[in-house]
């Protein structure tokens, strides 16, 4: 993430470097679907009880990149 203060008053936070990092981090067969403009839905903050857990290894990686 660049955090840039040459302009007075302003900080300009650029983190695109910082998503093609997270991109690249995950294997492709992970990168798949249809690209959408948002990720909303109506089930955007529903919990689905019968999805199952990520092993270990998937949750490591899911929490680093977004928490």
């Amino acid at each position: 993430m660049k955090l840039d203060y040459t302009q007075k008053g302003k900080v300009i936070i650029d983190k695109v470097e910082y998503v093609k990092s997270m991109v690249k981090s995950f294997p492709k067969k992970n990168l798949h679907g249809t690209k959408v403009k948002t990720p909303w839905n109506d089930l955007l903050f529903k919990e689905i009880d019968k999805s199952p857990k990520l092993p270990k290894s998937r949750a490591e990686k899911f929490h680093t990149v977004t928490a």
